[in-house]
């Protein structure tokens, strides 16, 4: 009890730790004075004590006069926030991962300043100027960044390294000085000087001032931290905006300047104060409100002027603060609310009070269970966002990639009118009509010299525009004053047309001359088709997973209204934004991800669930152990009497007690041991031979010898022993002693029924195929070793039967697994009806068993059970409504004729099993010493086979197939030829389904596939057309690699240049339907014929011809064979040859050999045909010869 108070104890103060303020450092980017008022405010009116914060306000300059970079004190974690502006974004693009938080200054302070008789009205007359402007300092920046816009030379800017300061400028050091306008005015009336002003946001130039900003480490690991540290701040700009001469004279009097001062400071100060509004633009602007726009603005026109390269996105730089308005627990309250629970749950179990331990149990869980589903929430959304962001994403490059295409045209017709200021009308015509060659968005173009539309092409329907004054046009002055004033190119919109659709329109300035020459030309303007815009971006309204909207900002960075999707959208905390340039202006696009409730709703059940059977368990345990620990007391209680202390113990454990002397006579029995062996309680026998009424005979003896031996040996034993009772099992424990110079065993009695039961289960399960309850082939193997054991000692006979079901595969393929799963029950019973109980049923593996006939006299015994499962397996049967027939092949093999070890019989009983299957199935064989030799030989053949294939030692043979009706060869069929190393051949008859069974044959229909085609193309060289037949094997269709995509990829490129057949057979059809139906319908779409070969042979239905594309039929040998013998054949091929004509299927009648069975099939309007009589296989050079013969060569 003393552990877990102090552990407690330990963890409260660990709690009360974690509520100490957090240090934190503010780096100011100046000297102390009014410009940060807001900070000061904040913690001389204690808004940052209460926010948890303890904050030291650091100025740039140090008591040494040093001067520290503040984007250098938050890299390297001096300071953890700080005040910057543009050196923000110019150190993320240099690789430091910084993070806007609040801009306070919604407008730079910036100005240029010169003395009253030097005039600055326009940029012209500045360019010409000495100005003086701070090396790296963000007011040299902007000043950069105005002359850039205007499209002057910056190299030829005259920039002085002088202080900017009014004495610069009186003593003509400097024409000009670029820094802060306060400092400067204020100086300037110290002086008695009076100074020309101009701002570089009167120009386009919107900049921020001071910024708050942290580091993206920070704000990643300390979310929190940051929030509190921007809204005690902001509430403190607050106060200070009310309290202004307050906080000039506290800032005065109490914070030193080290470097810079002014005679006097306080002045100043106030000065600042009543400047501040103006920088602040506070109410009309929120405080610290952050416009995406115009720091996309400062991006653009920072890079234009090389400070930075890239184009950073608003997200990898601005405050998101959707990351801190989560759903998350406050994390001090969560713990206390744990802690608390967990110490009632400990007083309240100390104190033995179950019902609230359990409730406290309760809503720790509940508290548990709410704070996982706000982390599943928060992660759910999280993986929403970000599959949206990669959706926007792709949406804004497209996006973006258009407008640039076509912005690029405009600017490019802009350039050529700034080239060429006196166009004409007709080269005005030209240079856009060249455009509109080209895949273009852009509707018209539009030229206005003077600001007046003098050219427009096309012109028809929009002679109305000649003429049009854009001064003078309210509705449009105000956008085309921004392109002229600011030198940049302006899109606007969307909107309506006057001839339809809606446009977004694109204006561009344009200038003659340069730097102080430059001189307004007018501007040059085109709308931009909306639709077609938005289509090849793919921004749609039907969008599966996301909401889109978009807005657009002018090149100040003001924000526009929302011209697609609803306002709503960028409204959602939940949304995402990217953010594009669009001329000189931007576009703001916004998603909120479709969010799936669905799913988030199950796993938060799914967890709910666990939780609470996790409680339920928890609580069952805490009931148990509650109950436990009432009975230990209560045992406790009764040390006094060890009679009732043992009996406690072993009621508990279920374990009771004896004591026997030699004479095997009980000394001591316990109630438990009674109540073990299931006899009452007060049931005492006097020796160990009064319980062969209730212990099994060969258990009793086994107890008794036991004994003895213990006593003669002196030494213990451990037994397992049955009761009489069903499935009763007790172990008992004997040790010997000697107490008072007597010798006795005393032991224990423990009941492992459930033990023995787990036992045999699991042995059941390693033993038994789980679907059936049959043995398994573990079992099965050792129930075949025993019977061929005592098959021996007796002088028997064993048969194994192998049972294989006939094409199980198409039921799983066609009905599912759950439906061969219940024929196999069904053959599994079926096998157990037809063979003694003394047999042995197994299912080996997948659609195999094994029966096992021990005791057999002769080999009829084996055939009549063999013949009695054929008859009962050759049935139909309806299983889910489905019916379906069934069959089996059996291989017999038999003890000791056909092997001697268990091994060998079941592998011979196999082999026979393969004959059956290739001798047609549903049949039986007994194996035969011809099966061993012909498993060897096919054993031999297969391996040579395969090397022969690896080598590429097989022949392709050529044979001539004829248009009948004209007698000319049209087609030949590519067959394989093997020979061996004498010359002679290998019948295709062996190796052929070798390779089927082996899966070779797709190997080598490949190879003789790519043999053909070097035919045919050589043929064509000779002016030859001629279409090939090839073969497939129905084993492409089963393999696991990409043969099958390879042997079509061959198929689609010679389709392109040849007539190509591809013959299949009908058990492709029937086994692989569904593949066969994708796989011949994309041949179709080749153009490739189908073929089906030996058609009648197997199981031809006349549905394959309508389900399947088939174009033509082959006519099997054999009834060719029978044409002028067999009426019965005749009729069947005059059959087959009426049917296809009236399906619009070709026919090809193979092994024609004689004239009597070609002018049968000529009579009869047959297609094709191909036989001996013509010309058998050839190799290449034989078919060349045969063609030369029938002057089908030159």
């Amino acid at each position: 009890m003393r552990i877990i108070i102090s552990r407690l104890i330990a963890s409260l103060l660990f709690i009360s730790s974690s509520f100490a303020a957090d240090k934190v450092v503010l780096q100011l980017k100046w000297e102390h004075q009014f410009q940060f008022a807001g900070y000061y405010a904040a913690q001389w009116q204690g808004y940052y004590k209460e926010a948890g914060l303890d904050v030291e306000i650091r100025p740039v300059t140090r008591p040494d006069g040093s001067i520290v970079n503040p984007v250098a004190e938050v890299a390297n974690g001096s300071a953890h926030f700080a005040v910057g502006a543009l050196d923000i974004l110019i150190a993320q693009d240099q690789g430091v991962g910084l993070t806007v938080l609040a801009p306070i200054f919604q407008r730079s302070a910036t100005g240029i300043f010169s003395l009253k008789d030097t005039s600055i009205e326009s940029l012209s007359e500045l360019a010409k100027l000495k100005i003086a402007t701070s090396p790296n300092d963000t007011t040299r920046y902007e000043l950069l960044a105005l002359f850039k816009s205007r499209g002057f030379d910056l190299n030829e800017l005259k920039l002085v390294d002088e202080p900017v300061t009014v004495e610069t400028l009186v003593s003509g050091k400097a024409d000009a000085i670029a820094t802060y306008g306060v400092s400067a005015k204020f100086e300037a009336r110290e002086k008695g000087v009076e100074l020309n002003e101009l701002y570089p946001s009167d120009y386009g130039i919107n900049f921020y001032g001071d910024t708050l900003y942290t580091s993206q480490q920070l704000n990643i690991k300390r979310p929190e931290l940051v929030s509190r540290f921007v809204k005690a701040s902001l509430k403190g700009w607050q106060y200070a905006i009310a309290n202004k001469t307050e906080l000039a004279e506290k800032i005065t009097n109490t914070l030193p300047r080290h470097r810079f001062k002014f005679n006097n400071q306080l002045t100043y100060n106030l000065s600042f104060a009543r400047a501040i509004d103006d920088l602040l633009r506070y109410p009309a602007v929120a405080l610290g409100d952050l416009n995406v726009g115009r720091w996309m603005h400062m991006n653009t026109q920072l890079k234009k002027i090389g400070l930075i390269n890239t184009e950073h996105e608003p997200s990898e730089v601005l405050y998101d603060s959707f990351a801190l308005d989560n759903e998350y627990l406050n994390i001090y309250v969560y713990t206390i609310l744990v802690l608390t629970l967990l110490v009632l749950s400990f007083v309240f179990w100390s104190k033995r009070q179950l019902l609230l331990t359990l409730l406290s149990i309760a809503g720790l869980s509940i508290l548990i269970c709410y704070q996982i589903e706000l982390r599943i929430k928060s992660d759910h959304v999280q993986e929403q966002r970000l599959n949206a962001m990669r959706h926007l994403s792709s949406i804004s490059a497209k996006l973006k990639g258009n407008l640039q295409t076509n912005l690029s045209m405009l600017r490019g017709f802009a350039a050529f009118i700034s080239a060429n200021p006196e166009l004409t009308e007709q080269e005005f015509r030209n240079y856009a009509r060249e455009i509109y060659k080209k895949e273009t968005l852009l509707i018209n173009f539009a030229a206005a010299k003077d600001l007046v539309v003098n050219y427009i092409y096309p012109l028809q329907g929009n002679e109305k525009v000649i003429g049009l004054d854009y001064k003078s046009n309210a509705d449009q002055s105000d956008m085309v004053m921004q392109v002229v004033n600011t030198g940049q190119l302006m899109v606007v919109g969307p909107v309506d047309l006057i001839q339809g659709g809606v446009a977004f329109i694109g204006r561009a300035p344009v200038f003659t001359g340069s730097a102080s020459n430059r001189k307004l030309w007018g501007i040059i303007s085109s709308p931009i088709d909306a639709g077609a815009l938005f289509r090849q971006s793919g921004v749609r309204d039907d969008l599966s997973d996301i909401h889109l909207a978009i807005k657009s900002y002018d090149s100040l960075g003001r924000e526009g209204n929302v011209f697609y999707g609803k306002d709503e959208i960028f409204k959602s905390p939940n949304h995402i934004s990217l953010m594009i340039n669009v001329g000189g202006g931007s576009w703001l696009i916004a998603a909120e991800p479709k969010l799936n409730s669905q799913s988030l709703s199950t796993l938060l059940w799914i967890i709910r669930g666990i939780i609470t059977f996790t409680t339920l368990l928890i609580m069952f345990y805490a009931v148990i152990r509650y109950r436990q620990e009432r009975e230990k007391r209560a045992i406790q209680n009764e040390l006094v009497d060890n009679k009732n202390l043992l009996q406690k113990v072993g009621h508990v454990a279920k374990v009771g007690g004896w004591r026997m002397d030699p004479a095997l006579n009980f000394l001591h029995w316990s109630e438990q041991t009674s109540r073990v062996i299931g006899r009452p309680l007060n049931y005492s026998p006097a020796s160990l031979h009064e319980l062969n009424t209730y212990i099994t005979a060969s258990s009793l003896e086994s107890w008794v010898e036991h004994v003895e031996t213990a006593f003669e040996d002196k030494r213990s034993f451990d037994i397992e022993l049955e009761l009489m009772e069903a499935d009763r099992w007790i172990r008992v424990i004997g040790n010997y002693s000697i107490e008072s110079n007597e010798s006795a065993i005393t032991g224990t009695v423990q009941d492992i029924s459930d033990k023995i039961k787990s036992s045999k289960i699991i042995e059941y399960q390693a033993t038994h195929d789980a679907l059936t309850g049959l043995p398994n082939r573990f079992l099965f193997n050792d129930r075949l070793e025993q019977s061929i054991d005592k098959a021996c000692r007796d002088n028997e006979k064993v048969a194994v039967l192998f049972v294989d079901l006939d094409r199980f595969k198409p039921i799983n393929d066609n009905f599912g697994h759950h439906v061969g799963d219940k024929i196999l029950k069904l053959v599994a019973d079926t096998l157990l009806t037809c063979v003694r109980e003394s047999d042995t049923v197994s299912r080996l593996s997948g659609d195999e068993f094994g029966v096992i006939l021990p005791g057999i006299e002769d080999f009829n015994d084996a055939l009549k059970v063999t013949e009695l499962i054929l008859a009962k397996l050759d049935s139909s049967h309806t299983i889910d409504k489905f019916s379906m027939y069934t069959s089996a092949s059996i291989g017999i093999a038999v003890f000791p004729e056909d092997g001697l070890d268990a091994n060998s019989l079941l592998r011979k009983a196999d082999q026979a099993m393969y004959e059956v299957k290739r001798a047609g199935r549903n049949g039986w064989q007994f194996y035969t010493r011809e099966m061993q030799k012909k498993s060897e030989y096919r054993h031999t053949l297969l391996t040579n086979l395969i090397d022969a294939v690896n080598k590429e030692e097989l022949h392709t043979y050529f044979q001539p197939i004829y248009d009948i009706a004209n007698n000319k060869v049209v087609k030949c069929e590519s067959l394989a030829r093997w020979f061996k190393e004498d010359g002679s051949l290998i019948s295709p008859n062996e190796f052929i389904p070798i390779a089927e069974e082996s899966g070779l044959i797709n190997r080598i229909d490949m190879q003789m596939f790519e043999n053909s085609v070097k035919l045919l193309e050589q043929l064509k060289q000779h002016n030859v057309t001629m279409g090939l037949s090839v073969n497939i094997s129905p084993r492409l269709f089963q393999t696991k690699d990409r043969a099958l995509e390879q042997w079509f990829n061959t198929v689609e490129s010679c389709s392109q240049h040849f007539d190509l057949t591809v013959e299949i057979t009908e058990r492709l059809l029937t086994d692989e339907s569904e593949k066969a139906v994708e796989v011949l319908t994309k041949l179709r779409e080749l153009n490739v014929k189908i073929a089906i070969d030996d058609f009648g042979t197997g199981y031809s239905s006349l549905s394959y011809l309508v389900k399947f594309p088939v174009d033509i039929i082959k006519i099997d040998r054999a009834f060719v064979s029978a044409i002028g013998v067999d009426s019965s054949a005749e009729t069947l091929v005059d059959t087959i040859l009426v049917m296809a004509r009236r399906l619009n299927i070709q026919v090809i009648a193979e092994g024609i050999e004689t004239e009597q069975q070609l002018a049968f099939l000529a009579n009869r309007h047959c297609d094709f045909g191909q036989g001996f009589l013509w010309a058998k296989p050839m190799a290449v050079d034989d078919f060349y010869r045969h063609l030369q013969i029938k002057q089908l060569m030159q």
